[in-house]
């Protein structure tokens, strides 16, 4: 679930890159250049530029740019260090560099560039962002958790939130981290993914209300509410309301059935399988999930299912009416 939204804007003659916020690991890249299948026509756009002006640090500049979207990184940072030695003094080239250093995974020569630009007092929610998961990944949470809020300070990203919030959870501070969620939520409105991230945060933290709270307002203006409803039945068994859970992983099942019923999709058909497994009907759960497969064998998420569904039903014999003795494990 990680997609780049950054941009490039390129003023010549003022030699400055805007960047608009990324939120993308070094490795999201190629799935990036896969999304833009302009990439390669801008490279060899620049590359036919450069050939009348091989010595423009600017153009070198851009080449990289492209290069690091398609994932092109070693001929990245060869136009980038080409440009840097052109142009020593251009701040702009030592961000580009620091970003194609993180991807690369130099983690160590990435904070040094990236650093260098940050202090320079120019103002790039994606530069902060890749320090931020250098130095995450280097287990300096404070920095990370700085960098990430500054980041978010230029533009509120929906996967910053999240990143963030992994580094809160695993450090502990869960109450740190439900209120970032909260602020996403606040700034961004419909992403869906911060509420399902909340409610999350919210059960480890033993507030069952509040995560109840989350799910309810979602319930009221969700279109199709099978999800919610397995959450909301998912929340109230780790609360210890086993009756009141299923109650709601009833109404799951019934909420997919009616949309089965005009949109059969493999989507859909999970969500009854997921919705059938926490009550109990595995058999109907594998038959689910098989048919979802079949009809999406690219659907991970179907595939991921069904290998759970039949570990868990291998050699267990269904009765007649397609439930078995499997103690429900949807928490």
């Amino acid at each position: 679930m990680r997609l780049a939204k950054e941009g490039l804007e390129l003023q010549r003659g003022r030699s400055t890159i805007w960047w608009v916020v990324s939120a993308a690991s070094a490795l999201s890249w190629c799935a990036l250049a896969s999304a833009h299948p302009g990439i390669h026509h801008d490279i060899e756009r620049v590359s036919a530029s450069l050939q009348k002006e091989p010595g423009n640090a600017e153009l070198l500049m851009e080449r990289g740019y492209y290069y690091r979207l398609a994932g092109q990184l070693k001929e990245s940072l060869a136009d980038l260090d080409q440009a840097e030695k052109l142009a020593p003094s251009n701040l702009d080239i030592v961000g580009q560099r620091g970003m194609t250093l993180a991807a690369i995974g130099r983690g160590e020569d990435a904070e040094a560039e990236l650093t260098r630009f940050i202090n320079s007092g120019r103002g790039s929610a994606a530069v902060l962002a890749d320090r931020a998961r250098i130095r995450a990944k280097s287990g300096r949470a404070d920095a990370a958790i700085e960098d990430y809020s500054a980041a978010l300070k230029l533009g509120p990203d929906v996967d910053l939130y999240i990143e963030r919030c992994s580094v809160q959870e695993i450090e502990g501070r869960l109450s740190h981290a439900a209120a970032g969620l909260r602020e996403g939520i606040n700034e961004l409105g419909g992403a869906i993914v911060l509420r399902e991230r909340l409610v999350e945060i919210e059960v480890r933290r033993k507030r069952y209300d509040a995560a109840l709270k989350v799910i309810d307002d979602q319930l009221a203006v969700a279109p199709v509410k099978s999800e919610w409803y397995l959450r909301r039945g998912n929340v109230l068994a780790a609360a210890g309301r086993d009756a009141d859970a299923r109650a709601d992983w009833k109404r799951a099942l019934d909420e997919a059935n009616r949309v089965l019923e005009t949109r059969p999709t493999a989507t859909h058909l999970i969500s009854r399988a997921r919705a059938n497994l926490a009550l109990g009907y595995s058999q109907q759960a594998l038959s689910d999930a098989r048919l979802a497969v079949q009809r999406s064998p690219r659907f991970a998420e179907a595939r991921a299912l069904l290998e759970q569904i039949e570990s868990k039903t291998s050699g267990a014999t269904f009765s007649h009416t397609g439930t078995e003795g499997l103690k429900n494990d949807s928490r």
